[in-house]
């Protein structure tokens, strides 16, 4: 485990866990005074040690592949996004939009609107960070620095090496120590109550990223005042009209069908589960041509579990009897499989490129339907041609959070809400400063804000 700049062997973390919240609220008010440009400083040259050709980055690439079922490519094209998560242009338009008011995080400012505010850190937070995608570490992990938060960190069991090797290149380029020993890694087996329930007392916010269980597990143990943000199981979905079809080209839409299902093997929240694709599409036609899309898909599966495969065995003996229905074949192949299903009902599908295709008649039928779902919805590509707004409204009602075009729901926007939450606005508190304008303090206003002064 590393404790705030230290590695160290806890043999009873239950006992210790206290003292280590203890040392993480000493930590805090200097924390807070830290400038954002030397934070943002600190992680510019971080990113410069996570390029191709470092040390670093060879190290991560072959533990992961050790650790994780994913392919070599598909491990590659993770690792290839670090330095534009920590580049110095890649946060700076990240803070510009999700806290909009002003790009100063270290002291007051002025409102359009007039009035005056700061932006103030909860405190402690502790990340419960998930395996499935082992990039979340890292994105979390910013998102406290970004807000000077003193952060606990606890590790997937899956994914250790990662961390390790980002907490070494950290150390390489911090020499300062500006954010090298304001968090920790923690480890422990999830639903330990001996260690959950202490340090949920000592923190101000629980960040949680994982399984329904969990997250609920931690609402039962979570005191009054101290702030849940969630982000449970999701499902996502894509939406095919026909005249968007006929406008993109059918081997277009199936490249961008293909992408958005089998990156990251479906295992991401912004994947796609289930298609929905307008009545009159000839469903014969659609399924050749994304077996094709699918077979040439340029980013290796991982590797498939038993119990994966016995999942995936279960969907294809369930297509059997919609084939005989409809008569509409399916396409299963040993790294993918396609195949429609005579119900109009959203549900999850066995992953690991996995695509359940469904018709769907106008957008009310579809309203009606994914109502039924709205805290489980996440992202829909939306290949509608000319009419998308009511499209967005309708479906946002029904709990939709986020909409992409067809073969962009994997590509993250900086700055963009996440489950329809700006989380770097609720790592901070927003604090309202009410006094009287007087000539002191409008001096002091115009020298911070005036840059001419």
């Amino acid at each position: 485990m590393y404790i705030f700049g230290n590695w160290n062997d806890v043999d009873d973390l239950p006992s210790q866990i206290n003292d280590i919240t203890f040392m993480g609220e000493e930590l805090r008010s200097k924390f807070t005074q830290t400038s954002i440009y030397d934070i943002i400083e600190v992680l510019d040259l971080l990113a410069k040690e996570w390029n191709k050709e470092s040390e670093f980055y060879k190290s991560a690439l072959s533990s992961l592949i050790k650790e994780l079922s994913f392919s070599k490519d598909m491990i590659i094209s993770s690792l290839d996004i670090i330095p534009e998560i920590l580049s110095k242009r890649s946060i700076w338009q990240r803070l510009r939009l999700e806290l909009n008011e002003s790009l100063e995080l270290d002291k007051p400012f002025n409102t359009k609107g007039g009035s005056r505010i700061q932006y103030i850190p909860l405190g402690k937070i502790l990340h419960i960070t998930a395996g499935n995608v082992f990039l979340g570490f890292l994105d979390s992990l910013v998102m406290g620095f970004l807000t000077k938060n003193i952060s606990f960190v606890k590790l997937s069991s899956n994914n250790q090496s990662f961390p390790r090797l980002f907490v070494e290149s950290l150390i390489k380029v911090d020499t300062k120590k500006i954010l090298s020993n304001k968090f920790s890694l923690l480890s422990w087996k999830g639903g330990d109550l001996s260690i959950e329930v202490p340090l949920v007392k000592n923190v101000e916010a629980v960040l949680a990223w994982g399984g329904e269980e969990m997250i609920n597990s931690y609402k039962n143990i979570i005191p009054y005042g101290v702030k849940l943000l969630d982000f449970g199981p999701k499902i996502s979905f894509g939406i095919l009209n026909k005249d968007y079809l006929e406008k993109i080209g059918l081997e277009n839409v199936c490249k961008h069908i293909t992408k958005d299902v089998c990156m990251w093997d479906q295992a991401a929240c912004a994947n796609m589960q289930n298609l929905f694709v307008e009545s009159s599409i000839d469903l014969d036609i659609l399924i050749k041509s994304l077996e094709t899309s699918f077979s040439n898909f340029s980013v290796e599966i991982g590797s498939v579990s038993s119990d994966e495969r016995v999942e995936i065995l279960k969907e294809k003996s369930l297509s059997l009897f919609d084939e005989m229905e409809t008569g509409i074949e399916s396409k299963f192949n040993e790294d993918y499989n396609i195949r429609f299903e005579n119900n109009s009902n959203l549900r999850s599908s066995p992953l690991n490129r996995t695509l359940i295709i469904k018709t769907y008649d106008n957008v009310n039928s579809l309203f009606s339907m994914l109502n039924k779902f709205r805290f489980y919805l996440q992202t829909c590509g939306l290949g509608v041609e000319s009419n998308e707004g009511p499209y967005i409204s309708k479906l946002s009602q029904s709990g939709v959070r986020r909409f992409t075009k067809l073969g962009r729901m994997l590509d993250g926007v900086d700055g963009a809400p996440h489950d329809g939450k700006h989380v770097l606005r609720d790592l901070v508190n927003t604090i309202s400063i009410e006094f009287e304008q007087n000539l002191n303090s409008f001096y002091d206003s115009t020298l911070y804000n005036v840059k001419f002064y």
